[in-house]
């Protein structure tokens, strides 16, 4: 009569509660893939976050964002009040565009003034 130990005398690992078999894994299976700056990463978890290998130099980093920088805007006089307005856009002071009135102009009423 064989009397059953804490470890199978084949070699294998016990795995808990399943037998080791060549179908199933010798070991217990851990999700735990990989440790980063000392943080267990497990899968299908978003804790995983790019690491720059290297510093970038500030003069890099405005190399890299040398087109985000502020525009000044491009303006035109408008034909009719030659007041300044943006290109290709009806003009915000009387509302003309290509000659034709695109936009109502509200106009402001005066009180008279008590001096």
């Amino acid at each position: 009569m064989r009397i059953a130990t804490s470890a199978p005398g084949n070699g294998q690992r016990s795995t808990g509660s399943a037998p080791a078999t060549r179908y199933a894994p010798m070991t217990a299976i851990c999700h735990v893939t990989r440790t980063y700056n000392d943080v267990r990463v497990t899968k299908g978890s978003t804790e995983l976050a790019g690491e720059p290998k290297k510093r970038t130099p500030h003069a890099a980093q405005g190399d890299r964002r040398s087109h985000l920088r502020l525009r000044a805007a491009n303006l035109v006089p408008c034909p009719q009040c030659k007041s300044p307005k943006p290109s290709h856009q009806a003009c915000p002071h009387c509302g003309m565009y290509r000659g034709r009135q695109v936009i109502k102009i509200r106009t402001k009423k005066r009180t008279p003034s008590s001096t």
